[in-house]
């Protein structure tokens, strides 16, 4: 995929949420105050409520959702909308291996 470029967020605040489809992150950026202030206290939600509040962000039956601080690592193509998943790391050094390891470096496949 050599037109898809690396991109490693600052470290931020995700929304995590599992369940049937896996993990999805969704950056707190893209919440409204009120799903915000929602995620505070989804500890004392069944997994309807969860649906209801969440499933614009998810394809599958919702399980939980939580927050987490950390470095969103993805590829994008830019001047596009294609783009593959966040997934979100403790620190920025594994954002990169984890990018390398999973996508590889197309520039040195092309040189050989």
């Amino acid at each position: 995929m050599a037109f898809m470029e690396e991109q490693i967020t600052d470290s931020q605040m995700w929304l995590e949420i599992d369940g049937t489809h896996g993990i999805t992150w969704v950056p707190f950026d893209v919440l409204s105050k009120e799903e915000i202030e929602e995620c505070e206290s989804t500890d004392d939600f069944d997994q309807e409520n969860l649906q209801s509040m969440f499933g614009d962000y998810y394809e599958g039956k919702v399980w939980s959702v939580t927050t987490r601080q950390g470095f969103g690592a993805r590829l994008s193509a830019p001047g596009y909308l294609d783009c593959t998943e966040w997934t979100v790391f403790d620190s920025y050094c594994e954002a990169e291996t984890f990018l390398e390891e999973m996508y590889g470096d197309d520039e040195e496949e092309q040189d050989e």
